[in-house]
């Protein structure tokens, strides 16, 4: 007998359920926000977020009446068991409050820091300064973040000037000219400076100078102050909060940037003017001498550039994010509001790193490092664009794991580009499948919650293709004024019930992918290569339908080797993948990943490969594992201004609303793999060329997959200071390629005497003081705990990835054998005691077997899915260890079935099928062996196996596994005549053809409902048989009913419904999307009117049972 489901599953809480922003293109009144509310909470939305966007006028954004509407709106929300969130901008862009947080504090304008450069004696300026990033908004957008008369500058100062040879050899070669240079001319539009060389001293030099300006008429603010973080919350936060009733569920910050300037004649290593305030150049300053820093940044400074370049980029972002997401998530939570939102994800919409948005370099914002964002937060949030898989929620439920936590919010907007339109013209023609389709895949791959961008007010006007201005073309589509929205109870339903059931568990997830960070800011101005490698492994991971989950540096400098384990705070792995890593932290980086590829882990990537350190100190290899705890961050001496920052002493547990709420004193959470069962050996899945290396006591050395394996006595363990040698075996030659291609301004470094003219970078030294990158906990927070992971060391530990058991009888991957223009695996060489870090760097490039064509990276991703457990193939998957049972999520996101077989662990198992659709439970019954599942396009199946024995279990049925169900088809009947039609708003029905959509008969900018009508005499089909009627030709979701019964709704996959015997009307009403009507008349509409309501003739079919 079926079960009942529990409550928590059939009805589920808010923090499951879709939330929305509420676009306010003007302030509504009280009857309007009465009705619009009430229809969220029959579509089943769980919090609300009210956003004025770039049709209101920015003098009623937060004027008295709209504070006045927004009480109401918030009072009324929770009247209806809706949550409420404050979004905390006019339009976006976090930060601005559409002019107010520089009205009167003109100094917390942008100040950006520019440069430019010209043989000694040129023309040295800055002019013809740019903001192209927006350009797409037009008018429009310069009103937006200007004051009248467009950008204009202002307060220009010199920073520095240095001459330097064009590829300085050292930084003994940059000298500082500061003094001799002066501001020859400053205007709104740019500045010229000279630099006196009276004597000719500078002749042949390259001179650069570093000049700052401030935006004098920009709305954006100065991100590296925290003065204007202050400020923002005074007179934009502080009013909203108060008009929410004091309370609000969360707050929601969105991509803050200042502009992304570009000039004239800009030259260098950095894509666009970095923001400036002298309390940064005094940060900078521990790194080298302030000239020597900026021109690491911008251009070359000598063979140790790129180390340089990338620490001063982490004291850059390190600074904006502390200034910025530090004051405001203090501020929040010393009033128990939740701090999230997102920044700039150059991913979104793709998989490459940069696949999403471009044209600008994204170290100049608060962003980035997304990893160290998120422990400012106490709830995740990242968004997506369109309807096809990516990288979002898989990124942010990775860095919520790292941050302590698990799981994340995804905010879901539409652009044009799907349809090759314009972004503001949006999405009209989005259905509700594609919909459903794009929110099971954000909830299996770590979503808690879809936030849908957006509902509206109203559908603006019709004669208007103005885009943002006309609320029409504001990224539609406005998700309530889809004829479709009748259907949203039923769909938001389905996926609150998917994200409810998966909320417990621990991810079978033994595959992590490196976020490349340092080899991001390591690079010049071209995009690195790990952009795209990073993109071509994560996508090739999903399609494989593996367990994965992206980690950073810093689970790395906090994680050790647990036998063939790779364990980090933010889960346990069993292969690591490095995508185009040229960058490594440091010797102790390196050498744990050799010694995990030694200790039979899985090491694979893509080139370029590692070819430096960023702190090249040696590193001590005589400890015993866990070997290589996280080194304690140096701070830097604090600027005038600047707060201490203490790190916490408590990690925060992952808490089910993702919001750190640890009492005080207590201790924090056991990591993974301290006093949790480690997985029996002889149940782990391999991969073919990965089987456990043969050990030499202490020291691990696997065979070649094409030589015999190792004796004892075959490689010896270096001496302190030895080099590796080929001849001896410990490495492999370099592969062409391997090398990291020079970044753009970079110098070649010379050959140092007594090193390989091969090696790619110099091992010197680079002597630096860390950044303070700890998070200060917010006494008198409320009920909000700040005391997450600190941006800068180890993140509080979570269940997350995990690398446990197989069943013993799984089949294990045939060989598949090594693709010719990948690497062969090669064994690890021998480790000493203490090593060199070329040595070092030289044991890692040796440990990875090099993946770069596409084919052989998706083979390999084949086989790295087959490391988890209950994997189910090439299909869109979310597997967890729930106790002592397992969890199973599927979704078939294709146009046709699925026969999909899953091995099961090994004994017997109850199986329990989870209806998301319905919220029932299915019987229950025992299985073992495998699996045999049946899924028709877009089904979505939730599954949950536990060991027979446990309590419930006498109830079972014994039986074999899931044989797929298909009946058998006797007689087939094409029902295509006698239909009439009545749109919505009319009255009479008038006679149709079904082999075509109505948009060809007559009504071509109709979006709405349609009701077919066909009058049906359906005898008794008789016994062991039914009646069916399909419908291939539905456009697009819909009910049907047959003499006065309801058969049901169709949202997703092959339109079906059971048919019982009876004489009377069979109804269909059919609704289309919103773009026939919205797009009418207007430039971008696609080709012809979209097909709308049936479009083939429907089949009444008899089939078997």
């Amino acid at each position: 007998m079926p079960e009942r489901a529990p409550d928590w599953f059939r009805s589920p809480e808010a923090r499951f359920r879709t939330a929305a922003f509420w676009f306010w293109h003007r302030v509504p009144g009280h009857a309007e926000i009465d009705a619009a509310l009430a229809d969220m909470a029959r579509a089943g939305i769980g919090s609300v977020l009210v956003q004025g966007r770039l049709a209101l006028d920015r003098a009623d954004w937060m004027s008295a009446p709209w504070r006045e509407a927004f009480a109401h709106a918030c009072r009324r929300a929770r009247a209806h068991g809706l949550g409420v969130e404050i979004y905390d901008e006019y339009n976006w862009i976090s930060g601005h409050g559409g002019g107010r947080t520089v009205a009167g504090a003109e100094h917390l304008r942008e100040r950006l820091l520019f440069w430019c450069s010209a043989l000694a004696g040129g023309r040295l300026a800055v002019e013809g300064i740019r903001f192209p990033f927006l350009d797409f908004l037009g008018p429009a957008g310069q009103d937006w973040l200007c004051e009248a008369g467009g950008p204009a500058w202002d307060e220009w100062e010199i920073v520095r000037a240095v001459a330097h040879p064009a590829a300085p050899g050292s930084p003994a070669q940059i000298r500082d000219v500061t003094a001799r240079a002066r501001l020859a001319s400053t205007g709104p539009q740019g500045a010229e400076v000279t630099v006196c060389d009276a004597a000719g001293a500078l002749a042949g030099q390259q001179v650069t100078v570093f000049l700052a300006a401030r935006g004098a008429r920009s709305r954006l603010i100065n991100y590296a102050m925290p003065e204007a973080a202050e400020r923002f919350a005074e007179e934009v936060c502080a009013p909203m909060l108060a008009a929410a009733g004091g309370r609000a569920e969360a707050s929601f910050f969105d991509h803050p940037h200042a502009g992304f300037y570009t000039w004239e004649g800009q030259a260098g290593a950095a894509g666009n003017a970095l923001l400036w305030d002298a309390r940064l150049g005094h940060a900078l300053e521990a790194l080298a001498p302030l000239g020597t820093v900026l021109l690491a940044l911008t251009g070359a400074a000598g063979p140790d550039t790129r180390r340089l370049r990338a620490r001063a980029w982490e004291i850059y972002g390190t600074r904006l994010h502390e200034a910025f997401f530090g004051t405001l998530s203090r501020w929040w939570a010393a009033r128990g509001v939740a701090f999230s939102g997102h920044e700039l994800l150059c991913h979104v919409g793709g998989y490459g790193l940069r696949d999403g948005l471009g044209g600008f370099d994204p170290r100049t914002m608060p962003g980035l490092d997304h990893f160290g964002i998120d422990a400012f937060r106490d709830t995740t949030t990242v968004d997506a664009a369109d309807y096809a898989p990516q990288l979002s929620a898989r990124m942010g439920d990775s860095v919520a794991r790292a941050s302590g936590r698990a799981r994340c919010s995804v905010e879901q907007y539409s652009t044009g580009r799907m349809t090759g339109i314009p972004g503001g013209a949006g999405h009209w023609g989005l259905t509700a499948e594609d919909l459903r389709a794009q929110m099971l895949r954000h909830l299996l791959s770590g979503a808690r919650r879809v936030v849908l961008h957006a509902l509206w007010l109203d559908a603006g006007r019709a004669d208007d293709p103005t885009p943002f201005l006309n609320p029409r073309f504001d990224f539609p589509p406005g998700f309530n004024l889809q004829p479709w929205w009748e259907d949203a109870p039923d769909l938001l339903a389905e996926c609150a019930r998917v994200s409810a059931f998966l909320e417990e568990g621990r991810p079978e997830r033994p595959v992590a992918l490196l976020y490349p960070l340092w080899t991001l800011r390591a690079a010049g101005a071209a995009e690195p290569a790990c952009c795209a490698a990073f993109g071509r492994w994560a996508e090739a991971l999903d399609r494989a339908g593996a367990g994965w989950q992206v980690i950073d540096h810093r689970a790395l400098a906090a994680a050790h080797v647990e036998g063939d384990t790779l364990v980090t705070p933010a889960g346990r792995f069993r292969a690591l993948v490095l995508p185009g890593v040229e960058m490594l932290a440091g010797p102790q980086e390196a050498a744990l990943i050799a010694r995990f590829r030694a200790a039979g882990g899985v090491v694979t990537g893509s080139g370029p490969l590692p070819a430096g350190m960023l702190d090249p100190a040696p590193a001590d290899l005589s400890a015993p594992d866990p070997a290589f705890p996280p080194a304690p961050d140096v701070a830097a001496p604090l600027a005038p201004g600047d707060v201490a920052r203490p790190a916490p002493d408590v990690a925060a547990p992952s808490a089910p609303g993702d919001v750190a709420r640890p009492a005080p004193g207590d201790a924090a959470p056991a990591p993974p793999g301290d006093g949790s069962p480690t997985p029996p050996e002889d149940m782990a899945p391999t991969i073919p060329g990965d089987a456990a290396p043969t050990v030499q006591g202490s020291v691990a050395s696997p065979a070649r997959c094409d030589e015999a394996p190792c004796t004892p006595g075959d490689a010896a363990p270096l001496a302190p200071g030895d080099a590796l040698s080929p001849e001896r075996g410990d490495a492999i030659p370099p592969v062409s390629g391997d090398a990291a291609t020079p970044l753009a301004g970079d110098a070649p470094a010379p050959a140092a005497a007594g090193r390989s003219v091969a090696d790619p970078e110099s091992m010197a030294t680079l002597s630096v003081v860390r950044p303070v990158s700890s998070r200060t906990t917010t006494p008198a927070a409320a009920s909000i705990d700040r005391s997450t992971a600190a941006p800068g060391g180890p993140a509080a530990p979570t269940p997350g990835g995990t690398s446990g058991p197989a069943p013993a009888d799984r089949p294990v991957p045939a060989p598949t054998g090594v693709p010719e223009t990948a690497t062969r695996e090669m064994p690890a060489p021998p480790m000493g005691d203490t090593q060199a870090p070329e040595a070092l760097l030289r044991a890692c490039r040796a440990a990875i077997a090099r993946m770069d064509g596409p084919r052989d990276i998706a083979a390999r991703a084949q086989d790295l899915a087959a490391l988890a457990r209950l994997h189910p193939g090439a299909l869109a998957n979310c597997v967890l260890r729930d106790g002592e049972g397992w969890k199973l999520a599927l979704f078939n996101d294709s146009g046709s079935a699925r026969d999909v077989q899953v091995a099961l662990p090994a004994g017997r198992w109850v199986l329990r099928a989870w209806t998301a659709r319905d919220g029932g439970v299915g019987p229950s019954r025992r299985v073992s062996g495998r699996l045999d599942l049946h899924l028709p396009p877009q089904a979505c199946v939730c599954l949950r196996l536990d060991p027979d024995g446990m309590p419930g279990a006498e109830q079972a049925a014994d039986g074999p596994p899931t044989a797929p169900g298909r009946s058998r088809i006797l007689e087939t009947r094409v029902l295509d005549a006698g239909w009439t039609l009545a749109l919505a708003g009319a009255q009479a029905f008038h006679p149709v053809s079904v082999r075509e959509g109505w948009e060809r008969q007559g009504w071509p900018d109709v979006s709405g409902t349609g009701l077919y009508r066909l009058w049906l005499d359906l005898p008794a089909p008789g016994p062991g048989r039914r009646w069916e009627l399909s419908l291939p030709g539905f456009r697009h979701s819909g009910t049907a009913r047959f003499a006065g019964q309801d058969l049901g709704r169709h949202i997703a996959g092959d339109a079906r419904f059971p048919l019982p015997p009876g004489r009377g009307w069979l109804e269909l009403a059919l609704r289309n999307t919103g773009a026939n009507r919205f797009y009418a008349g207007a430039p971008w509409q696609p080709e012809g009117p979209e097909a709308s309501g049936l479009c083939q003739p429907p089949l009444l079919e008899l089939h078997a049972i």
